[in-house]
Protein backbone atom coordinates (compact mmCIF):
# COMPACT_ATOMS: atom_id res chain seq x y z
CA UNK A 1 0.00 0.00 0.00
CA UNK A 2 1.43 3.41 -1.08
CA UNK A 3 1.53 6.25 1.15
CA UNK A 4 -0.86 9.22 0.84
CA UNK A 5 0.95 12.09 -0.03
CA UNK A 6 -0.88 14.60 2.19
CA UNK A 7 -0.55 12.10 5.30
CA UNK A 8 3.14 10.85 4.29
CA UNK A 9 1.90 7.22 5.46
CA UNK A 10 0.20 4.40 4.20
CA UNK A 11 -2.62 4.67 5.84
CA UNK A 12 -5.08 7.53 8.05
CA UNK A 13 -6.98 7.12 11.13
CA UNK A 14 -10.00 8.64 11.20
CA UNK A 15 -12.95 9.66 13.43
CA UNK A 16 -15.89 7.98 11.36
CA UNK A 17 -17.31 4.57 11.37
CA UNK A 18 -16.26 3.27 8.64
CA UNK A 19 -12.93 1.21 7.68
CA UNK A 20 -11.52 1.50 3.93
CA UNK A 21 -8.49 -0.43 2.82
CA UNK A 22 -7.02 -1.58 -0.42
CA UNK A 23 -8.41 -4.71 -2.18
CA UNK A 24 -5.70 -7.22 -2.76
CA UNK A 25 -5.57 -9.99 -4.57
CA UNK A 26 -2.48 -11.46 -4.37
CA UNK A 27 -2.01 -14.38 -2.49
CA UNK A 28 -2.15 -14.09 1.49
CA UNK A 29 0.64 -16.08 2.71
CA UNK A 30 2.40 -19.03 1.85
CA UNK A 31 -0.01 -21.40 3.85
CA UNK A 32 -2.60 -19.41 2.28
CA UNK A 33 -2.17 -19.16 -1.66
CA UNK A 34 -6.16 -17.53 -1.58
CA UNK A 35 -6.29 -13.60 -2.43
CA UNK A 36 -6.50 -11.59 0.60
CA UNK A 37 -9.57 -9.62 -0.42
CA UNK A 38 -11.52 -13.09 0.40
CA UNK A 39 -10.92 -12.10 4.14
CA UNK A 40 -11.91 -8.45 4.54
CA UNK A 41 -15.87 -9.86 4.13
CA UNK A 42 -17.09 -6.36 2.63
CA UNK A 43 -19.93 -4.52 3.05
CA UNK A 44 -19.03 -2.28 -0.17
CA UNK A 45 -16.85 -2.97 -2.82
CA UNK A 46 -15.35 -0.46 -5.54
CA UNK A 47 -14.17 -3.01 -8.78
CA UNK A 48 -12.33 -0.81 -10.67
CA UNK A 49 -10.63 -3.40 -13.26
CA UNK A 50 -10.34 -7.17 -14.07
CA UNK A 51 -6.84 -8.22 -15.74
CA UNK A 52 -4.55 -11.24 -15.81
CA UNK A 53 -1.63 -10.29 -13.69
CA UNK A 54 1.00 -11.67 -10.84
CA UNK A 55 1.46 -14.82 -13.09
CA UNK A 56 3.81 -16.61 -10.59
CA UNK A 57 0.27 -17.16 -8.61
CA UNK A 58 -2.66 -17.19 -11.05
CA UNK A 59 -2.34 -19.66 -14.61
CA UNK A 60 -4.54 -17.60 -16.36
CA UNK A 61 -7.23 -14.76 -17.21
CA UNK A 62 -10.00 -18.01 -15.69
CA UNK A 63 -8.19 -18.63 -12.79
CA UNK A 64 -7.99 -14.69 -11.80
CA UNK A 65 -12.02 -14.20 -12.38
CA UNK A 66 -12.94 -17.12 -10.40
CA UNK A 67 -11.45 -14.90 -7.54
CA UNK A 68 -12.72 -11.85 -8.42
CA UNK A 69 -16.35 -13.87 -8.76
CA UNK A 70 -15.51 -15.20 -4.89
CA UNK A 71 -15.41 -11.26 -3.76
CA UNK A 72 -18.43 -10.32 -5.53
CA UNK A 73 -20.32 -13.20 -3.77
CA UNK A 74 -19.06 -11.96 -0.47
CA UNK A 75 -21.12 -8.83 -0.36
CA UNK A 76 -24.21 -8.91 1.33
CA UNK A 77 -27.32 -8.06 0.41
CA UNK A 78 -27.77 -4.90 1.87
CA UNK A 79 -24.41 -3.84 0.92
CA UNK A 80 -23.17 -2.02 -2.72
CA UNK A 81 -21.34 -3.51 -5.58
CA UNK A 82 -19.90 0.09 -7.48
CA UNK A 83 -18.57 -1.36 -10.66
CA UNK A 84 -16.41 0.39 -13.29
CA UNK A 85 -18.85 -0.39 -16.38
CA UNK A 86 -15.90 0.68 -19.37
CA UNK A 87 -14.60 -2.73 -18.53
CA UNK A 88 -15.89 -5.16 -19.98
CA UNK A 89 -15.05 -8.13 -17.60
CA UNK A 90 -16.81 -6.40 -14.71
CA UNK A 91 -19.94 -5.93 -16.77
CA UNK A 92 -19.89 -9.52 -17.49
CA UNK A 93 -20.08 -10.18 -13.79
CA UNK A 94 -22.23 -8.11 -12.32
CA UNK A 95 -25.43 -10.03 -12.99
CA UNK A 96 -24.30 -12.28 -9.99
CA UNK A 97 -24.25 -9.47 -7.21
CA UNK A 98 -27.01 -10.17 -5.00
CA UNK A 99 -26.38 -6.50 -3.99
CA UNK A 100 -27.07 -2.94 -5.99
CA UNK A 101 -25.04 -2.09 -8.21
CA UNK A 102 -23.92 1.25 -9.26
CA UNK A 103 -22.20 1.63 -12.65
CA UNK A 104 -19.41 4.39 -13.18
CA UNK A 105 -17.34 4.91 -16.41
CA UNK A 106 -16.09 7.67 -18.92
CA UNK A 107 -18.16 5.85 -21.61
CA UNK A 108 -21.84 4.53 -22.48
CA UNK A 109 -24.28 5.01 -19.82
CA UNK A 110 -23.25 4.34 -16.56
CA UNK A 111 -25.21 5.35 -13.52
CA UNK A 112 -22.54 8.22 -12.89
CA UNK A 113 -20.18 9.46 -15.58
CA UNK A 114 -18.68 12.67 -16.72
CA UNK A 115 -20.11 15.20 -18.92
CA UNK A 116 -17.58 18.13 -18.93
CA UNK A 117 -14.21 17.80 -18.20
CA UNK A 118 -10.96 20.97 -18.60
CA UNK A 119 -7.70 21.21 -17.52
CA UNK A 120 -5.38 24.02 -16.46
CA UNK A 121 -2.37 24.73 -15.63
CA UNK A 122 -3.54 23.18 -11.30
CA UNK A 123 -6.24 21.02 -11.95
CA UNK A 124 -8.45 18.93 -14.04
CA UNK A 125 -11.82 20.32 -13.89
CA UNK A 126 -14.77 18.02 -13.91
CA UNK A 127 -18.72 17.98 -14.45
CA UNK A 128 -20.41 14.99 -12.45
CA UNK A 129 -23.75 13.37 -13.91
CA UNK A 130 -25.47 10.78 -11.90
CA UNK A 131 -28.57 9.10 -13.96
CA UNK A 132 -27.94 11.37 -16.60
CA UNK A 133 -28.84 14.86 -15.03
CA UNK A 134 -25.97 16.95 -13.39
CA UNK A 135 -24.87 16.16 -10.26
CA UNK A 136 -22.15 18.68 -9.31
CA UNK A 137 -18.56 20.23 -10.28
CA UNK A 138 -15.11 18.87 -9.08
CA UNK A 139 -11.68 19.94 -9.50
CA UNK A 140 -8.70 17.96 -8.74
CA UNK A 141 -4.81 18.23 -9.32
CA UNK A 142 -4.96 15.07 -10.60
CA UNK A 143 -5.21 13.69 -14.37
CA UNK A 144 -4.87 10.87 -16.42
CA UNK A 145 -8.23 8.49 -17.50
CA UNK A 146 -7.84 6.04 -14.48
CA UNK A 147 -7.50 9.07 -12.28
CA UNK A 148 -10.48 10.38 -12.93
CA UNK A 149 -12.19 6.84 -13.50
CA UNK A 150 -10.87 6.13 -9.64
CA UNK A 151 -12.29 9.39 -8.71
CA UNK A 152 -15.76 9.14 -10.27
CA UNK A 153 -16.14 5.79 -8.15
CA UNK A 154 -15.19 7.75 -4.82
CA UNK A 155 -17.72 10.15 -5.56
CA UNK A 156 -20.48 7.29 -5.59
CA UNK A 157 -19.41 5.75 -2.69
CA UNK A 158 -19.23 9.23 -0.92
CA UNK A 159 -22.99 9.36 -1.99
CA UNK A 160 -24.06 6.27 -0.56
CA UNK A 161 -22.39 7.18 2.95
CA UNK A 162 -24.33 10.70 2.54
CA UNK A 163 -21.11 12.43 2.72
CA UNK A 164 -21.73 16.33 2.18
CA UNK A 165 -20.99 17.42 -1.33
CA UNK A 166 -18.89 20.41 0.17
CA UNK A 167 -16.59 18.18 1.97
CA UNK A 168 -15.85 16.12 -0.88
CA UNK A 169 -15.81 18.73 -2.93
CA UNK A 170 -12.65 20.10 -0.53
CA UNK A 171 -11.10 16.84 -0.23
CA UNK A 172 -10.55 16.10 -4.07
CA UNK A 173 -9.76 19.71 -4.48
CA UNK A 174 -6.72 18.88 -2.20
CA UNK A 175 -5.88 15.11 -2.34
CA UNK A 176 -2.22 15.45 -3.71
CA UNK A 177 -2.44 11.40 -4.62
CA UNK A 178 -0.26 8.53 -3.31
CA UNK A 179 3.66 8.78 -3.58
CA UNK A 180 4.86 6.48 -6.60
CA UNK A 181 2.33 7.61 -8.32
CA UNK A 182 2.81 10.23 -10.75
CA UNK A 183 4.94 11.69 -8.38
CA UNK A 184 7.13 15.19 -9.17
CA UNK A 185 10.74 14.13 -7.63
CA UNK A 186 11.45 18.04 -9.44
CA UNK A 187 12.10 19.87 -12.16
CA UNK A 188 15.65 21.50 -12.77
CA UNK A 189 17.37 22.77 -16.23
CA UNK A 190 13.98 22.61 -17.58
CA UNK A 191 13.61 19.21 -17.45
CA UNK A 192 10.55 17.62 -15.47
CA UNK A 193 11.11 13.95 -13.25
CA UNK A 194 7.98 11.89 -12.29
CA UNK A 195 8.15 8.64 -10.33
CA UNK A 196 5.02 5.83 -10.85
CA UNK A 197 4.76 2.24 -9.92
CA UNK A 198 3.51 0.95 -13.04
CA UNK A 199 4.47 -2.24 -14.18
CA UNK A 200 1.28 -4.12 -15.78
CA UNK A 201 0.81 -3.19 -19.22
CA UNK A 202 -2.36 -1.36 -19.00
CA UNK A 203 -1.34 0.76 -15.93
CA UNK A 204 2.11 1.54 -18.00
CA UNK A 205 0.15 2.79 -20.96
CA UNK A 206 -2.42 4.62 -19.06
CA UNK A 207 0.55 6.66 -17.07
CA UNK A 208 2.62 7.52 -20.41
CA UNK A 209 -0.60 8.71 -22.25
CA UNK A 210 -1.85 10.52 -18.99
CA UNK A 211 1.77 12.42 -18.19
CA UNK A 212 1.64 12.96 -22.61
CA UNK A 213 -1.66 14.59 -22.34
CA UNK A 214 -1.01 16.45 -19.33
CA UNK A 215 2.35 18.24 -20.70
CA UNK A 216 1.58 17.88 -24.42
CA UNK A 217 3.95 20.46 -25.88
CA UNK A 218 7.10 18.34 -24.07
CA UNK A 219 9.10 15.89 -25.50
CA UNK A 220 8.26 12.66 -22.87
CA UNK A 221 11.07 10.07 -22.06
CA UNK A 222 9.65 6.89 -20.57
CA UNK A 223 12.27 5.04 -18.74
CA UNK A 224 10.99 1.34 -17.62
CA UNK A 225 12.41 -1.55 -15.88
CA UNK A 226 10.56 -4.86 -16.28
CA UNK A 227 11.05 -5.79 -11.94
CA UNK A 228 7.93 -7.47 -11.13
CA UNK A 229 6.38 -11.12 -11.32
CA UNK A 230 4.57 -10.79 -14.25
CA UNK A 231 7.06 -8.25 -16.04
CA UNK A 232 9.86 -10.44 -16.00
CA UNK A 233 8.04 -12.93 -17.78
CA UNK A 234 7.26 -13.36 -21.52
CA UNK A 235 3.48 -13.25 -20.76
CA UNK A 236 3.28 -9.66 -21.45
CA UNK A 237 6.17 -9.40 -24.01
CA UNK A 238 3.60 -8.63 -27.04
CA UNK A 239 1.18 -6.34 -24.83
CA UNK A 240 4.53 -4.38 -23.87
CA UNK A 241 5.29 -3.14 -27.25
CA UNK A 242 1.56 -1.56 -27.56
CA UNK A 243 1.90 0.40 -24.35
CA UNK A 244 4.18 3.26 -24.90
CA UNK A 245 2.87 4.46 -28.13
CA UNK A 246 2.74 8.01 -26.63
CA UNK A 247 6.36 8.15 -25.41
CA UNK A 248 8.92 9.84 -27.87
CA UNK A 249 11.73 8.02 -26.25
CA UNK A 250 11.81 5.08 -24.07
CA UNK A 251 14.36 3.47 -22.04
CA UNK A 252 14.41 0.07 -20.83
CA UNK A 253 17.35 -1.82 -18.81
CA UNK A 254 17.71 -5.87 -18.40
CA UNK A 255 15.24 -7.14 -16.42
CA UNK A 256 16.94 -7.81 -12.21
CA UNK A 257 16.49 -11.05 -11.34
CA UNK A 258 16.38 -13.21 -14.16
CA UNK A 259 17.50 -16.31 -12.89
CA UNK A 260 14.40 -16.40 -11.00
CA UNK A 261 12.46 -16.90 -14.42
CA UNK A 262 12.32 -20.27 -15.95
CA UNK A 263 14.29 -19.57 -19.25
CA UNK A 264 11.71 -20.39 -21.86
CA UNK A 265 9.28 -18.06 -19.57
CA UNK A 266 11.55 -14.73 -19.59
CA UNK A 267 10.93 -11.60 -20.97
CA UNK A 268 13.35 -9.53 -23.30
CA UNK A 269 13.97 -6.09 -23.26
CA UNK A 270 15.90 -6.63 -26.20
CA UNK A 271 12.68 -7.79 -28.21
CA UNK A 272 10.91 -4.98 -26.64
CA UNK A 273 12.76 -2.33 -27.99
CA UNK A 274 13.08 -3.96 -31.48
CA UNK A 275 9.07 -4.12 -31.39
CA UNK A 276 8.95 -0.67 -30.24
CA UNK A 277 11.58 0.47 -33.27
CA UNK A 278 9.90 -0.80 -35.67
CA UNK A 279 6.45 0.82 -35.02
CA UNK A 280 8.72 4.39 -35.35
CA UNK A 281 9.43 5.04 -31.56
CA UNK A 282 13.08 5.81 -30.74
CA UNK A 283 14.17 3.15 -28.11
CA UNK A 284 17.27 2.24 -26.37
CA UNK A 285 18.22 -0.98 -24.28
CA UNK A 286 20.91 -1.10 -21.78
CA UNK A 287 22.37 -3.75 -19.87
CA UNK A 288 22.73 -2.29 -16.32
CA UNK A 289 20.65 0.38 -14.47
CA UNK A 290 24.35 2.78 -14.64
CA UNK A 291 24.81 2.10 -18.49
CA UNK A 292 21.05 3.60 -18.60
CA UNK A 293 22.09 6.42 -16.39
CA UNK A 294 24.62 7.79 -18.49
CA UNK A 295 22.82 7.27 -21.51
CA UNK A 296 19.65 9.22 -20.06
CA UNK A 297 22.47 12.15 -19.17
CA UNK A 298 24.03 12.07 -22.77
CA UNK A 299 19.95 12.31 -24.22
CA UNK A 300 18.58 14.54 -21.58
CA UNK A 301 17.01 18.36 -23.18
CA UNK A 302 15.77 21.29 -21.81
CA UNK A 303 12.31 20.86 -22.10
CA UNK A 304 11.91 17.01 -21.31
CA UNK A 305 9.68 15.05 -19.15
CA UNK A 306 10.98 12.09 -17.92
CA UNK A 307 8.67 9.08 -16.42
CA UNK A 308 10.51 6.37 -14.68
CA UNK A 309 8.60 3.40 -14.12
CA UNK A 310 8.53 0.14 -11.83
CA UNK A 311 7.12 -1.59 -9.18
CA UNK A 312 11.05 -1.67 -7.17
CA UNK A 313 13.52 0.31 -6.07
CA UNK A 314 15.03 1.17 -9.75
CA UNK A 315 18.15 1.23 -7.84
CA UNK A 316 17.39 4.49 -6.60
CA UNK A 317 17.62 6.13 -10.65
CA UNK A 318 14.76 8.27 -10.04
CA UNK A 319 16.35 10.27 -7.96
CA UNK A 320 19.51 9.81 -8.87
CA UNK A 321 18.97 11.30 -12.07
CA UNK A 322 16.99 13.94 -10.50
CA UNK A 323 20.20 14.78 -8.15
CA UNK A 324 21.94 14.91 -11.26
CA UNK A 325 19.95 17.94 -12.71
CA UNK A 326 19.41 19.41 -9.47
CA UNK A 327 23.68 19.94 -9.50
CA UNK A 328 23.59 20.94 -12.76
CA UNK A 329 21.31 23.75 -11.86
CA UNK A 330 23.12 24.51 -9.38
CA UNK A 331 26.64 24.58 -10.82
CA UNK A 332 24.57 27.18 -13.30
CA UNK A 333 23.83 29.07 -11.27
CA UNK A 334 27.43 29.90 -10.19
CA UNK A 335 27.47 27.86 -6.84
CA UNK A 336 31.02 26.42 -6.81
CA UNK A 337 32.56 23.37 -4.86
CA UNK A 338 34.21 24.25 -0.84
CA UNK A 339 36.08 21.82 0.54
CA UNK A 340 36.24 21.87 4.32
CA UNK A 341 39.00 20.64 7.31
CA UNK A 342 36.39 17.34 7.96
CA UNK A 343 37.60 16.70 3.59
CA UNK A 344 34.01 16.98 2.72
CA UNK A 345 32.80 19.12 -0.26
CA UNK A 346 29.49 20.69 -0.82
CA UNK A 347 28.44 23.08 -3.14
CA UNK A 348 28.03 26.75 -1.52
CA UNK A 349 26.70 29.76 -3.80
Amino acid sequence: MKKQVNFQQNFKSGRGPYFVVEGDEYDTAFFDKGPKFLHYRPWVVILTSIEFDHADIYCDLDHVLASFRKLIDLIPEKGLLIANSDDPRIANELGRAKCPVQTYGLSGQPIWGITEISFDDQYTRLRISREGRDFFSLKTPLYGRHNISNLLSAVALADFLSLPKDALSEAVASFKGVKRRQEVLGENRGILVIDDFAHHPTAVSETVLAVKERFPGRRLVAVFEPRSNSSRRNVFQERYADSFGAADLVMIPEPPLMHKVPPDERFSSIRLIRDLQEKGITAFYFKTTDALLNGLLNHAQSGDVTLFMSNGGFDNLPRRFEANQSLKEKERKGWRWTTKNTGTEKLKP
